[in-house]
């Protein structure tokens, strides 16, 4: 076997599966698309330790952080195909085939807009996902809520009617990330 383990998803939650696992000295590879899905959010609330970081900062100073461990080894690019072996897995990539003991699956959400005119064009900037990532901030002029647990989400950070408003004051920008601290 190539790796004791491959993650598939290089965003928060692989990264933290992999930094685990190297942490227990295991041969770890991240395989990593580079499409989170709040690629489109300019700040990150919500997140101990990252309130306000930009969600990119965050992804890039982990990743620096695990490749650290030198049994850790990144690739950029896709997962193309999967399989089952005997012993393990196979991995398709761009590079080629890899293999691994174990898999971990943490790739997240992709958002599927219907057919609605200006929808995809004004996603991330003025139609959010997520109240959470794109807050705080003025009244955004749409969220988009198309499952249950969004709208659940939606209305408990905006109210039963669901639109957007103040819900107290501003909280505080601290400067916790390199970003902010100005050494990146």
């Amino acid at each position: 076997m190539d790796y004791d383990a491959i993650v598939i998803g290089g965003s928060y939650a692989g990264l933290s599966a992999a930094l685990q696992l190297a942490r227990a000295r295991r041969r770890v590879l991240v395989i990593d698309a580079g499409e989170r899905r709040n690629r489109f959010a300019s700040s990150s609330h919500g997140f101990l330790g990252q309130d306000g970081c930009a969600p990119g900062v965050i992804v890039a100073e982990s990743r620096e952080q695990l490749l650290h461990y030198p049994a850790v080894t990144g690739d950029a690019g896709p997962a193309l195909s999967a399989g089952r072996m005997e012993a393990g897995f196979t991995i398709g990539t761009g590079e080629g085939a890899l293999t691994g003991d174990r898999v971990i699956l943490a790739i997240g959400i992709t958002d599927s807009l219907p057919d609605v005119p200006g929808l995809s064009e004004r996603w991330g900037r003025s139609i959010f996902h997520c109240p959470y990532c794109h807050a705080p901030r003025p009244a955004p002029a749409g969220l988009w809520a198309d499952d249950v647990l969004s709208q659940w989400h939606l209305r408990a950070r905006h109210g039963a009617t669901g639109r957007a408003g103040a819900v107290g004051r501003r909280p505080r920008a601290y400067p916790r990330c390199a970003h902010h601290r100005g050494a990146g």
